[in-house]
């Protein structure tokens, strides 16, 4: 969770930065998902969860056109369900989940074997990083 009035992103080697930001809205989910598309490429996973407006539809897109994975909660689960309405209007292709079942998906996914590779920053290709911009 960013603070409000910040910025959250991910640099090139895989940390977050918290920065300062008079932007709307704020925190920036699409910004936060672009940065993590940018450095992880194949090896990056977003979720969308409830939340107002629209914000994430197009992090989540970088996402998925990075080769990364996308989690949406349901609608069933969410108790505002604009943000995850607004990345499955994107097109995406996403795995639409209950809360919970994200929850034990993610830890599935994250304890595998061989898991540990996708910590590690893959950036994506320059063409791509200049789409995204």
């Amino acid at each position: 969770m960013a603070p409000q009035d910040a910025c959250t992103t991910v640099n090139d080697a895989g940390a977050f930065c918290v920065s300062p930001s008079a932007e709307r809205p704020s925190p920036n989910v699409d910004r936060l998902f672009t940065s993590v598309a940018l450095t992880f490429a194949s090896n990056a996973i977003g979720i969308v969860l409830s939340g107002w407006l629209a914000d994430g539809a197009a992090g989540a897109r970088h996402i998925v056109e990075a080769g990364g994975a996308m989690f949406v909660q349901d609608r069933a689960t969410s108790h505002q369900f604009e943000m995850p309405q607004a990345a499955l209007r994107a097109g995406i292709g996403a795995l639409v989940l209950p809360a919970p079942v994200i929850a034990a998906a993610l830890t599935t996914v994250l304890m595998a074997p061989g898991a540990r590779k996708w910590f590690q920053p893959r950036r994506v290709s320059p063409y791509l990083a200049s789409a995204m911009a």
